[in-house]
């Protein structure tokens, strides 16, 4: 299927792309509003080179974190305090995240992953962030293990579009928010890709989705 310049309707078998109501419940700033599980909260520094490394020169990345909190229940933040725009968390060395361990990422905190580097994490339900915002930039790739809802704003996605081609080109975004959902498929269950209400979000590239779309 070929789509350009599109108000974005994708209908699909196992993945679809739909625009939801009011049944987001909010954190005040930084994610949704849901019971803490976690037992341990961990802060991850920026200026590590690598989040995907550990280690005596690496102790508070996000790898060295999900290895101390092991089996146990933890949450990990990514909080923006770098001063700038944004705080960006530079992940090189592929990392997952499993089913006991939430991840918060305060809104502009992005984890930039490397061209080689795979940020896996077990759900969508185990991310504490916002719909629009955006979570992660770079060539490298977000992935879960299991189905869910992904929201085109955690891509980079602005939906800014009035309508008449002249808003952000989100193409690269809605590629690899496509790419990631495509990816999620098992079982017969895929994931649901959410915009935000009101929105319309623009292609100047062609979007093309695999059959299980």
């Amino acid at each position: 299927m070929k789509l350009k310049r599109l108000l974005i309707t994708i209908a699909a078998l196992f993945i679809a792309l739909v625009f939801i109501g009011n049944s987001v419940a909010y954190n005040s700033a930084i994610g949704f509003s849901q019971a803490p599980t976690a037992a341990t909260v961990s802060y991850v520094d920026y200026n590590a080179a690598d989040q995907g490394a550990s280690g005596a020169a690496s102790p508070n990345t996000i790898k060295a974190f999900v290895d101390a909190i092991g089996s146990d229940n933890g949450t990990i933040v990514l909080r923006h305090n770098s001063g700038n725009a944004t705080t960006p968390y530079t992940l090189t060395t592929s990392e997952t995240i499993p089913a006991n361990i939430t991840l918060e990422v305060e809104r502009g905190a992005v984890i930039a992953l490397g061209a080689s580097a795979t940020l896996t994490i077990y759900s969508p339900e185990n991310l504490d962030v916002l719909p629009d915002q955006q979570i992660v930039s770079g060539t490298g790739l977000l992935r879960f293990t299991t189905p869910g809802d992904i929201y085109l704003g955690w891509f980079g996605a602005v939906g800014d579009d009035p309508g008449d081609g002249s808003g952000t080109n989100d193409a690269v975004a809605l590629l690899a928010a496509i790419d990631c959902a495509r990816a999620t498929y098992a079982n017969n269950n895929g994931s649901t890709l959410l915009g935000i209400p009101g929105r319309t979000y623009l292609s100047e590239s062609a979007l093309f989705v695999g059959g299980n779309t």
